[in-house]
């Protein structure tokens, strides 16, 4: 195996240049270098002088009207909630999905389902022009897990929708699902 042989690459990795091998597979030259066009695993034929990239297909799911997801709360506002979308239907999503959540609007201020850093089970409402709309709305949709907003430490759950910090004792607002732990 030569220096290099067997390494994974991701697009735009250095292979090698075109003095030195031919490109072939997933890769492109661009002023004499060649470069990795996939996330795959690199490879030398020294006797004919070829770097070969070999790509990995990675399937990720694309998230549809129904199904169940696992993310992190990004932002909170008070008329809507973006998550990072983690996993869909227990399957490990390996693209940037964000989604959003609306609240209701209120005249009344009122307390947020979620914080920033909460991980959240949360079912697809509707996929329109790319855009993810999430609901909370059942029982076993809410925060799995969480923190305490003040010290950052372990929290508890004290009452329907209440959490308590272990640390601090501060006890904070969260939509929980049934399954928080």
């Amino acid at each position: 195996m030569e220096i290099g042989e067997g390494r994974k690459v991701i697009p735009g990795d250095k292979i090698g240049v075109i003095e030195e091998f031919e490109g072939k597979g997933d890769v492109i030259i661009n002023h004499g270098v060649i470069r990795s066009t996939k996330v795959g695993e690199l490879s030398y034929d020294m006797k004919k002088r070829v770097a070969f990239v070999k790509g990995i297909e990675i399937k990720s799911p694309i998230p549809k009207e129904g199904d169940i997801i696992i993310g992190v709360v990004e932002t909170t506002q008070s008329n809507f909630i973006t998550i990072r979308i983690n996993s869909i239907n227990n399957k490990r999503v390996y693209s940037n999905f964000t989604s959003v959540i609306f609240l209701p609007s209120s005249p009344i201020k009122t307390k947020l389902p979620c914080k920033i850093g909460d991980v959240v089970k949360a079912r697809v409402k509707s996929v329109k022009n790319g855009a993810i709309f999430l609901s909370l709305a059942e029982p076993d949709l809410g925060v799995i897990r969480t923190s305490c907003s003040l010290c950052g430490g372990e929290v508890v759950k004290v009452k329907t929708n209440i959490v308590k910090c272990v640390s601090c004792g501060y006890e904070d607002y969260r939509k929980l699902s049934a399954s928080f732990r």
